[in-house]
Parts: structure tokens; C-alpha cells; sequence
């Protein structure tokens, strides 16, 4: 693959997923997902947790009419997936991003942006209020991603801590009661 440079840059492709791209999504989350906690969590409590999402149903995940999947390509390559899904809470007329993980090889190239955008998109169309993701606390980077497309913190929302990790919840908020849209966003330790 050609490398991008400041005269040929990248072509990056958003498409939505369909169920016969699970086993793609499945390789491309558990690559990402590997790359992200790589140094942040044990080897050996990184190992089982990465064998039970090894065997997660993606074909039933993506069928799931309440959710969306997009894969991120890059010069033609898969590089990353997205997924969106109603407010798990329902406090909120709002959507979360469940789900947004590029492979390393692909950092930096502004293929998870565009993912971003697809998700914020696709809230903006469904009237919600307001988007939210949790974010790992110790993932800087993926804060300093957030941060930079236009998330803040929400002092509204508790972290919550899992066995391995703090997670912050992070919300992108729009005006109150009109739909979501771009780049009014916030994102919280909450």
C-alpha cells in the first residue's frame, strides 16, 4: 500500500457494515482493541478478556435493528469500525457511540475521524439530543482524539471502574432538545 504524503494524501471511505462483514468488524475491533490496552492492562487479564471478545457474535450485533456499524477504510484497506446504538440508559434522548477502534497501522491518518463523523451523523439524523461514549481514563490518546474533534469533559457523569480500568463517560451534547449535530460536544470524568 502506498504511503500517504502531503501531496498524495490518504483516500478515506466511510461504509456502513452489513452482517456479512462480521468477521472483518471481529478482527479489526480485537486488533484495535489489543492496541489500545496493550501496556495499560496485565498481559495475563488482557488474555482471557481478549478470547471472550474473540468469540463475540458479531453477525447478531450487527443485525441488531437498534444499532449501526460502519468500517473506516483507508486507500481501499479496512482500518477501523464504529458503532452507534441507543442511550443504554434512557435517561437521554441520545445515542452512544458504543464502539470506535482503528487499527495502530492506521493512526493518524484521519480514518477514526471520519468514523466520528459518520456516528455524530447518523445521531443527528435519528432527532437525538445528545451523544455519549466512555472512554478508558488512561487512554490519553484516545482522549487527546476526543479533545481534539470538539469533546469535553461532562462534570454530569460518574467514572465507572471495571476490574481492569476507570472509564470515564463522555457525552457530545446539543442545544437542549434540538437533534445532535457537530461540534457541539461534551465529553466528562463521569
Amino acid at each position: 500500500m502506498p504511503q500517504p504524503t502531503e501531496d498524495r494524501p490518504a483516500q478515506i471511505e466511510v461504509r456502513r457494515g452489513s452482517v456479512a462483514d462480521a468477521e472483518l468488524v471481529g478482527g479489526l475491533y480485537l486488533r484495535s482493541w489489543l492496541a489500545g490496552y496493550e501496556g495499560l492492562v496485565d498481559p495475563d487479564q488482557l488474555a482471557p478478556v481478549a478470547a471472550e471478545r474473540a468469540a463475540y457474535d458479531w453477525p447478531v450485533a450487527i443485525e441488531d435493528p437498534h444499532a449501526r456499524f460502519a468500517i473506516g477504510y483507508v486507500d481501499a484497506q479496512p482500518a477501523g469500525v464504529a458503532k452507534v446504538g441507543p442511550d443504554p440508559t434512557e435517561n437521554v434522548r441520545g445515542v452512544w457511540l458504543e464502539l470506535l477502534y482503528v487499527t495502530p497501522e492506521f493512526w493518524g491518518t484521519g480514518v477514526a475521524a471520519a468514523l466520528l463523523g459518520w456516528a455524530t451523523g447518523y445521531a443527528g439524523t435519528t432527532g437525538a439530543s445528545a451523544m455519549r461514549l466512555r472512554v478508558v481514563e488512561a487512554q490519553a490518546r484516545a482522549r487527546r482524539f476526543y479533545q481534539r474533534e470538539g469533546w469535553e469533559p461532562d462534570p454530569t457523569s460518574r467514572p465507572r471502574t471495571t476490574t481492569s480500568s476507570r472509564c470515564c463517560a463522555c457525552a457530545a451534547a446539543s442545544a437542549e432538545g434540538q437533534p445532535c449535530r457537530p461540534p457541539d460536544h461534551l465529553w466528562s470524568d463521569g
